[in-house]
């Protein structure tokens, strides 16, 4: 799958408040979403864990703390949470309270 390929050039990734499980903490890691068939959790943003639907390469954000109609937050396909959320001008949108955040600034100040 997509993620697969991801970690064969990366191995994980830290950005911010956005951490991608690296190959070897991939499994580990697993128990964040329990019975969840088809769903692998690449990561979390603030310590909520980040979904990628094998299926779609879709990438969610699985808040299991919300109600059962509000837990699946859609942020986009894989290509485009790395290009335009992880390194790009849509970090904010996931990552709330991020003006101090240094990966922010980095983000910000690439882009201008």
């Amino acid at each position: 799958g997509i993620y697969y390929d991801f970690l064969k050039i990366s191995d994980g990734l830290r950005a911010g408040s956005i951490d991608l499980w690296s190959y070897k903490d991939l499994a580990r890691n697993q128990y964040m979403l329990s019975d969840l068939t088809g769903c692998l959790c690449i990561g979390q943003v603030d310590y909520v864990p980040l979904v990628l639907k094998q299926d779609s390469d879709d990438v969610y954000i699985f808040n299991g703390e919300l109600e059962k109609n509000r837990q699946w937050i859609f942020i986009s396909n894989f290509n485009d949470f790395i290009i335009n959320y992880v390194s790009g001008i849509k970090y904010d949108l996931i990552v709330p309270d991020c003006k101090e955040d240094l990966w922010y600034k980095f983000i910000k100040t690439v882009m201008e």
